[in-house]
């Protein structure tokens, strides 16, 4: 029987993931649960942890509501923008554009400079 150890709802809390990594004792497997991002400040460097976890240790991710809110908006930003900025976009957005968090979202905008520029995490 294997045993895990799972984390879920992160919400773009960098900090907090690196806390809860502490107590993994690196060989049980590593179970993430879904909603890595948005509300949280960090989200890209969240999605860059997980990422590398994934790659590297064999980590298993599932998606949670707001990676799909969040491709959602990636594939019909003019149809999702509204509903994706009222459950914490705007703070991921910001946060893979490199950019202040509290920075203007142009959401048609963004969403052709994030699949372009954060390529990788959104394949991811």
């Amino acid at each position: 029987m294997t045993d895990y150890y799972v984390i879920g709802d992160v919400h773009g809390k960098a900090g907090m993931l690196e806390d809860l990594l502490k107590t993994w004792d690196g060989h049980t497997q590593l179970l993430f649960l879904g909603d890595l991002i948005d509300r949280g400040e960090d989200s890209r460097r969240v999605l860059e942890m997980v990422k590398d976890l994934v790659d590297n240790q064999g980590a298993i991710c599932l998606s949670g509501n707001h990676e799909y809110m969040f491709l959602t908006w990636l594939d019909d930003p003019e149809e999702s923008y509204d509903h994706y900025r009222r459950n914490g976009g705007d703070t991921t957005i910001n946060s893979i554009l490199g950019r202040p968090l509290d920075a203007p979202v142009d959401g048609v905008e963004d969403a052709k400079r994030v699949a372009t520029e954060a390529a990788d995490l959104v394949e991811f």
